[in-house]
């Protein structure tokens, strides 16, 4: 740990291996009172090794004992292994790298799910929603037998291999409890937004995320009569909208966080009934 300013203190951790390497930057108030920033720079974790094993273990200090499983969690790719097939997780590195992560996982077995090119679930680009849960019923044989090729085999074998965590139960059902009504689900058409879609969207939940973060009132925008101005009412406008789209859905957390902002008591069972009465309580303007 060093100090590089009177109010910044640095300090840096890494794996015994130098595989992980994480930089924090602890900026402290001056006099000890205000917010307390921490920055966190982290070093990219090599996936590929001579062996892809997982190999790194982080120690679990900031959960308490009480809700701790194990004492230590394991860092880098993993493939999930039940008895009737393999899994693995994917990132937003498949969208910018051209050698991405489900390459090396589908030559190790783990079986990807848009089906052989074809899309059977997809989720929205832009929700109020913390998680959201994609469900499509797909045929691992057919996946298997469309993999069924000389080329991809000796790639395969040439691949470096995936740790593999042993987890002792099925996705699919035994041949005893076939359901004849069960099927693949169809495919879809990818669904794309329009970049008007996406500037709008993409702002609108940032604001609310922010807004419910931080755990302000709302947003104070002075008017100018510019062209700011005006853009930024619009899309606070805009999370307006989006916020009563998930309130109509019945979304119990922004419906919450709704009534938590706009300084209703605990009790209250007050619903913004349209966006104009929602951004009222939350856009303050100043001319």
């Amino acid at each position: 740990m060093k100090e590089d300013h009177p109010h910044i203190l640095t300090y840096e951790t890494q794996s015994p291996d130098m595989a992980v390497s994480i930089k924090r930057c602890v900026t402290l108030p001056p006099g000890g009172k205000g917010l307390l920033k921490i920055t966190i720079f982290r070093k990219s974790f090599p996936k590929f090794k001579d062996s892809l094993s997982v190999g790194e273990e982080s120690i679990l200090m900031t959960i308490p004992k009480s809700l701790r499983i194990f004492n230590v969690g394991r860092i880098g790719d993993a493939v999930i292994s039940t008895r009737d097939t393999a899994l693995a997780s994917e990132t937003c590195e498949e969208l910018f790298t051209p050698h991405g992560p489900h390459i090396g996982q589908s030559l190790d077995g783990v079986e990807i799910f848009t089906i052989n090119g074809k899309i059977k679930a997809q989720g929205t680009q832009f929700s109020l929603e913390d998680v959201e849960v994609c469900c499509a019923t797909v045929d691992l044989e057919e996946v298997r037998s469309f993999r069924c090729a000389p080329s991809r085999g000796l790639q395969a074998v040439q691949s470096p291999k995936y740790e593999r965590i042993e987890v002792p139960f099925r996705l699919s059902k035994r041949s005893a409890a076939i359901d004849i009504s069960i099927k693949p689900s169809p495919t879809l058409e990818p669904r794309y937004h329009k970049p008007e879609e996406e500037i709008g969207l993409g702002a609108g939940a940032y604001l609310w995320d922010y807004l419910r973060r931080s755990k302000q009132a709302g947003f104070f925008i002075p008017l100018s009569g510019g062209i700011d101005s005006c853009a930024t009412s619009v899309i606070v406008f805009n999370m307006c909208r989006m916020v009563i789209e998930a309130i109509q859905g019945g979304n119990t957390h922004v419906i919450a966080d709704a009534r938590r902002i706009c300084g209703e008591p605990e009790a209250s069972v007050w619903l913004p009934s349209s966006e104009q009465e929602l951004c009222g309580r939350v856009c303050f303007l100043q001319a």
